[in-house]
């Protein structure tokens, strides 16, 4: 079917309400939009030029009407795709799903849409009443033994887009071969309409709609309670600290506020950034990757004296912080905030005696080598992953096979996790553990950023760097893997002026030592990903995001000169923006 007579049939099929349909209020507005660009042929055809692709990290897109958009029809396609696999998986019972939602425009909707294809395919729901984070719908799924699990969000994104999260039985984000298996089931579906739903009422009588139970919320704030490496450190020196924490108008709140308050520390909350508000209110991006989202939390530092701040993405699977050193307020890097955590962690394990032999340490490819360096100190084995938390997950669960002590995972976008009843990144876990971290660094009379500067004292100055480059439209997705063929086929044999030693390509599961001519295995599942190595310690690693039109270009620079590192880094950054600037004008 061509673009124009997709728009006439979602027109027609949202000009209609019927007692079958996704959602009666949902027609009407989309309708409305659909009508107010009659004639728009760029606005028809962005909204209909694809659909959006369910992939190894689910389904984003910009909230609206069509194909190429996050609606009522979109989620239910996908939902229906997702029951026959469970059907298909499960013949002899009936199949459970948990499903949460955050606090973005029409995660409520998507939920409940999501649960009522499912209970008139007889799958089991247990649904949330109220928002979640990310990393509690995780629990729930394998708190309930469930098959599956579903969450509503995009995350850090920008007001205008939601998403959806699918989880396996594991309560990990599924990985990449039952992801495709999902995929041809979605696609089997042979339209976004009539798509049977059962109604909440109907559901509850049948006993296939449920409220999740009142007791896990309370089992997982013991199970975070349980991660603490020593109470002592926060009983003796949780006064020394003081605490401002936003949740950015997310799910983080109630959950961190809970935790903070069970454990004695002294925080404010940044008020006007507590209730949950899916316009996310003077925030270009709801995200604490960027010291921008601080800019509140600053003025209640300043008014409180507080050395620590805390914020957490909408869906409080992200946390970023900034600590105070010399009346300042500095921003920690994911990687930096990943490697004192590392290192405390070590430290007080090793102290305690409650470092294993068998201990292990899991990031991503995109992590610093800072993080490798302190584990090897501590003879902790650092086992590196693609990028993506499900496979940080994965290796959790080998680790059980294996009874090895697994420490901690990290990923360089401000992800962590400690402990292995929830199995995605949780800014909950990892609030309770920075602050635990400080209050430990207080006790020595330093902040956490002093505490990073002793680190790079110890083991060299490290410094990384991310760029995104935007491609939306069309035309992105042909214009990005032109530019990825490019960079692989380039046969590139120096960066900034220093000779490329080494060159990974993670989709041929390749690695190339560029001097020698010796070639040997990732051991990596096949990814889309390229990784240069040089001969003066820097590296780049470029890859399509899993969850946006955008290539991200990831810069690493390493020297025991701190002068020299950043002078390394800027010129790689500048070399490499070039080269694909160059490459992205040759595919125009």
């Amino acid at each position: 079917m061509n673009i124009s007579s997709l728009y006439e049939s979602w027109k027609q099929n949202t000009a209609l309400i019927n007692e079958n349909c996704l959602s009666d209020s949902e027609n009407l507005p989309l309708n409305k939009e659909l009508l107010s660009i009659d004639g728009n042929t760029e606005e028809i055809n962005d909204r209909f030029y694809t659909e959006l692709d369910f992939g190894t990290a689910g389904l984003r897109g910009v909230i609206g009407a069509g194909t190429n958009r996050m609606n009522i029809f979109t989620v239910g396609k996908v939902t229906r795709g997702i029951a026959d696999y469970l059907n298909k998986l499960n013949t002899t019972r009936k199949s459970v799903v948990a499903i949460a939602y955050d606090s973005r425009h029409m995660s409520a909707e998507f939920a409940q849409a999501a649960a009522g294809v499912l209970n008139a395919a007889n799958i089991i729901t247990y649904v949330f009443d109220t928002i979640q984070p990310t990393p509690v719908l995780s629990f729930a799924v394998r708190y309930l033994n469930a098959d599956a699990g579903i969450m509503i969000t995009a995350s850090h994104n920008p007001a205008k887009y939601n998403g959806y999260k699918l989880y396996g039985s594991d309560g990990a984000q599924m990985m990449p071969e039952p992801c495709k298996e999902v995929s041809a089931h979605i696609n089997a579906v042979p339209s976004f309409f009539g798509i049977p739903y059962m109604k909440r009422d109907e559901a509850l009588k049948n006993e296939l709609y449920n409220n999740m139970p009142d007791a896990l919320l309370q089992k997982y704030y013991e199970l975070v309670e349980s991660v603490i490496i020593d109470r002592s450190v926060i009983e003796n020196n949780k006064d020394k600290i003081k605490i401002v924490y936003t949740p950015l108008f997310g799910c983080g709140n109630v959950p961190v506020c809970e935790m903070l308050t069970r454990l004695g520390f002294s925080f404010t909350p940044v008020k006007e950034q507590q209730s949950p508000n899916g316009d996310f209110p003077g925030l270009k991006n709801p995200n604490p990757e960027n010291k921008e989202a601080f800019d509140v939390a600053k003025i209640y530092g300043a008014k409180t004296g507080a050395t620590l701040l805390v914020a957490t993405d909408p869906d409080s699977d992200r946390i970023g912080i900034m600590s105070k050193y010399n009346g300042e307020y500095y921003p920690l890097t994911g990687n930096q905030t990943g490697a004192l955590l590392l290192d405390y962690i070590l430290t007080k394990r090793k102290e305690n005696g409650t470092l294993k032999p068998n201990a292990a340490f899991v990031k991503t490819i995109v992590t610093s080598v800072l993080a490798d360096k302190i584990a090897s100190s501590f003879g902790v084995e650092t086992i590196s992953v693609l990028t993506g938390f499900k496979f940080i997950a994965d290796k959790i669960q080998l680790f059980e096979r294996q009874s090895r002590q697994f420490v901690l995972g990290f990923e360089e976008s401000y992800g962590y996790l400690a402990g292995s009843f929830v199995r995605d990144k949780d800014a909950v876990i990892a609030s309770v553990l920075i602050c635990e971290m400080a209050a430990y660094y207080a006790s020595k009379n330093i902040t956490v950023y002093e505490a990073l500067m002793a680190l790079y004292k110890k083991y060299g100055y490290s410094v990384e760097s991310v760029i995104s480059f935007d491609f939306e439209g069309s035309k992105g997705m042909e214009i990005m893997e032109n530019i990825m063929t490019a960079f692989r086929n380039s046969g590139i044999k120096s960066l900034a002026g220093n000779r490329v030693t080494v060159f990974a390509d993670y989709l041929a599961q390749v690695r190339t030592n560029i001097i020698t001519g010796e070639t040997s295995a990732t051991e990596l599942p096949s990814s889309n990903v390229l990784s240069f190595e040089t001969d003066n310690d820097t590296k780049v690693i470029i890859r399509p995001s899993g969850t946006e039109p955008k290539i991200k270009l990831y810069f690493f620079s390493t020297n025991k000169d701190k002068e020299i590192a950043d002078a390394n880094m800027d010129s790689l950054k500048q070399n490499v923006t070039e080269l694909l600037n160059k490459f992205k004008g040759e595919c125009l």
